[in-house]
């Protein structure tokens, strides 16, 4: 299934998320988007809608970040920095993906991460003029 969202500002993203929070409930996401496109701003919202109490900040340095919530928790990856997929593979990564819960992967298309999963779930984030985003939802 596919859809296509778009929004005028950060607020109207609440309303897409709280609309498709069911869809993404325990299952992979892949994140995908320009930098600066809103890849961790999706996160945080989606972290806000299921009550997390966690300020909600950019995994660039720690590569994973985990964020408790009254549900299984929110596993939130940020692949920017990863090099290889041998170096990636050290991290714990295909582990964590086989956790319960609900697994964020921004820049998952840097190592077709995709190809690894049976199901999942791709959000890509296009950024358009005036602060404006599209975002194209494909669920597998």
């Amino acid at each position: 299934m596919n859809y296509t969202e778009t929004t005028n500002d950060i607020n109207e993203l609440s309303e897409i998320v709280e609309k498709y929070k069911d869809k993404l409930l325990d299952n992979i996401i892949l994140l995908n988007g320009e930098l600066g496109a809103g890849k961790t701003t999706f996160v945080k919202k989606f972290a806000e809608a299921v009550c997390s109490n966690y300020t909600v900040s950019s995994p660039t340095f720690t590569i994973m970040q985990k964020y408790q919530t009254t549900a299984n928790p929110i596993y939130h990856f940020d692949l920017y920095r990863i090099e290889s997929i041998d170096e990636l593979e050290m991290t714990g990564f295909f582990e964590y993906i086989e956790y319960p819960g609900t697994i964020f992967i921004e820049w998952a298309e840097k190592f077709d991460i995709g190809s690894f999963l049976d199901n999942f779930i791709t959000i890509n984030i296009k950024q358009l003029e005036d602060g404006k985003r599209e975002y194209f939802i494909e669920i597998f």
